[in-house]
């Protein structure tokens, strides 16, 4: 790698956020521990702050919290299905001022395109399950998704589920139509940072079938690190991973 690009690549990280949030920390640190007197406890911990937050927003750090949560589920599909049905769960919407602007958000549609070509390739009928925006908004988000599954050319049967406003709810609202629907096998498609979760709320409410995981939309790489992979670039991976973290003890604990 030429040492002009890095140099670029590192100033920016630097500069720009989120990378200027830890040079502000660290700049504050190093501030405290000059000081001949007072501030160096709080210099220190401006420092490990400076130094997590970086580490929070680099693609070393989503090797570490992102990628395990990733990889907790492997991919699995029924080899002799009897009478198997999709669970397609909503990953958010963009909501516009008149339903027909509303539209499935990035990970809903990756979920809806692995699911999509999951269900065409094997004729399986689909539950898809996602509440309306803010409780009152004209259109649902299983609305939403199917609508984009048509337009992709689904052509067989897709289940709404409406009211779910959680992963929790997600699998306790679907337990009626998997009962009566005598569904013997749920193929449950979601985000692969978001399926570890959904996962354990299935095995909760959905009992009487057996499971299997398609996870899609994988964020963290697995390539061969490279210097630019301890630059700081952005949270938001590592965000929505802890945000899983969190989300799964808070289940756990409350149901």
């Amino acid at each position: 790698m030429a040492i002009k690009f890095f140099l670029y690549k590192l100033i920016k990280s630097l500069l720009v956020p989120p990378g200027c949030f830890s040079t502000v920390l660290a700049l504050l640190g190093l501030s405290c521990l000059l000081k001949k007197h007072k501030g160096k406890a709080l210099g220190g911990m401006l420092l490990i702050l400076s130094l997590a937050f970086w580490f929070l927003a680099t693609p070393i750090g989503e090797r570490f919290i992102l990628l395990p949560l990733e990889k907790a589920v492997t991919p699995s599909l029924p080899e002799a299905p009897q009478n198997p049905v999709i669970v397609l769960l909503d990953g958010g919407c963009r909501y516009g001022k008149t339903p027909e602007e509303t539209e499935p958000g990035p990970y809903t549609v990756q979920r809806a395109v692995g699911a999509f070509l999951l269900a065409q390739k094997n004729q399986w009928p689909i539950i898809v399950t996602g509440s309306y925006g803010g409780g009152k908004y004209p259109i649902s988000a299983a609305k939403a998704i199917s609508i984009l599954l048509k337009k992709l050319g689904f052509t067989g049967e897709i289940i709404l589920e409406e009211e779910a406003r959680t992963t929790w709810e997600n699998m306790a609202n679907i337990k009626d139509i998997v009962t009566k629907r005598k569904f013997k096998e749920i193929i449950l498609v979601t985000s692969a940072f978001h399926m570890k979760r959904a996962s354990w709320c299935a095995m909760q409410n959905l009992e009487e079938a057996k499971l299997y995981h398609w996870p899609v939309g994988y964020l963290a790489d697995e390539k061969p690190l490279d210097p630019l992979d301890f630059l700081a670039v952005t949270t938001a991976k590592n965000v929505l991973a802890l945000r899983e973290y969190i989300g799964l003890i808070a289940y756990k604990i409350i149901y």
